[in-house]
């Protein structure tokens, strides 16, 4: 161990930590360790250590990803052989975290799983023992990422211009329906496979009607004053680059809810990257028909929700499934056409009616309120038969990649996704 540390302490990343002028730098300490020290240290450490067989760790930014490793998890406890089953905040909970356990992890996990740019894994060398899924945190092809964005990450010399070189390392993305499944892989290299009929685990939710009752209730007691209201969610997006978000695009919440009797309840659920955005709230007036519940999952807004007012956030595709009126309300939608492309034309796409102001979007929510025809025709027709079991399924297919010894990597990228398929058709021959 002794050995190990040294070795350690010689690198280049860890001298530059050392120097007396770096470390008065504190405020751009953690941004440094999360993009260049710890994946330099679990590059370093694949030197030191070896793939530990059966291991599996999931790194998220918080918010759905949590409860989406739980769910799978509980799945993996059930199999022999599979262990140190962790989870990992993005940015880490400490300095250890950054510079011993998250590098550790990283060098000797046998499954990696990460649901978004994720930049400590870009220097991991891939030498056959390591699977890296990529979960992704939004159902479909909505909003162009990785090489679709290519061209706006370049023009913009925006610094997720480093996701392009991630980009590469993934093997495995989750399904993001069947109508979207050519549109997705144009965001991912070549080698990178759709887990075709595993959709996001957190999607189980959504069909589980003992959850769905079971978080009504929490909601509705934590929140008593939405008790037997019309529930419209409101889910904006962020602009720009997500480390400089405002909130200068908000709706004005006066001018819908003075439109709005008293039967209605608006709520505010901010983007993660918005948390410390400020914005204009409904004035005294309209305060008793307003709530911002940003700190709640949206997943389980959705749940007590009767309506989505949405503008280019994915939550609508959640929304879609659960059979949901949706309405857009897209003032800036040519300016955030310039900055962000879709896969499909937004005007022709989207499942709801588009509004450009307060009054239009407040008769639209009278029009299609209780009415999720054209929503559940949608999800049919771009998601298509959607498990209910996809947690467990994606815990199998874990499970049949470790118990693939002795196998090439590119020759385990062969394995079905479908647990229903027999192993033989795939084996490589001789």
């Amino acid at each position: 161990m002794k050995k190990i540390l040294i070795k350690i302490i010689k690198t280049k990343p860890v001298k530059i930590l050392l120097r007396p002028s770096f470390l008065q730098q504190t405020t751009s300490l953690g941004r440094y360790m999360q993009r260049e020290l710890t994946p330099r240290l679990a590059r370093v450490l694949q030197k030191c250590f070896k793939v530990k067989k059966g291991k599996v760790v999931s790194f998220g930014s918080g918010g759905v990803s949590p409860i989406q490793y739980k769910l799978v998890k509980k799945h993996l406890r059930e199999y022999e052989g599979i262990k140190n089953r962790r989870y990992h905040n993005y940015f880490g909970r400490s300095i250890i975290s950054r510079l011993i356990t998250i590098p550790y992890d990283l060098a000797t996990s046998e499954v990696i799983i990460v649901e978004d740019v994720y930049r400590p894994i870009k220097y991991l060398k891939r030498n056959g023992n390591q699977l890296i899924v990529q979960t992704w945190h939004a159902l479909g092809a909505f909003k162009k990422f990785g090489l679709a964005n290519v061209d706006n990450l370049l023009r913009l010399e925006h610094e997720d211009n480093e996701e392009l070189k991630i980009i590469h390392v993934y093997d495995y993305t989750l399904d993001p329906g069947i109508r979207f499944r050519e549109k997705y892989l144009e965001s991912f290299a070549p080698g990178c496979k759709i887990l075709e009929g595993i959709f996001n685990p957190r999607v189980d939710l959504l069909f589980d009607e003992d959850y769905i009752e079971e978080k009504k209730e929490q909601l509705f007691d934590k929140y008593p004053q939405l008790r037997n209201k019309k529930i419209l969610l409101y889910t904006p997006t962020y602009r720009g680059f997500s480390n400089r978000a405002d909130a200068h695009h908000f709706m004005n919440f006066d001018e819908l809810l003075s439109r709005l009797d008293d039967h209605f309840m608006l709520i505010l659920k901010k983007h993660p990257s918005m948390k410390k955005s400020s914005y204009r709230p409904p004035s005294e007036q309209h305060a008793d028909k307003f709530l911002d519940l940003s700190n709640e999952n949206v997943n389980n807004l959705m749940l007590i929700s009767d309506l989505l007012i949405n503008d280019y956030s994915s939550t609508f595709f959640e929304f879609a499934l659960l059979g949901k009126p949706v309405v857009f309300l897209a003032k800036d939608l040519d300016e955030y056409l310039d900055d962000r492309g879709f896969y499909f034309d937004f005007k022709t796409f989207v499942p709801g009616p588009i509004c450009m102001t307060e009054a239009a979007l407040y008769e639209e929510i009278r029009a299609n309120i209780g009415n999720g025809a054209r929503v559940r025709k949608f999800a049919a027709e771009y998601f298509g038969e959607v498990p209910k079991d996809n947690a467990k399924r994606f815990a199998d297919f874990i499970v049949r990649f470790i118990n693939r010894d002795g196998m090439e990597h590119a020759k385990l990228k062969r394995i079905p996704s479908d647990p229903d398929l027999e192993y033989e058709e795939h084996k490589p021959s001789g």
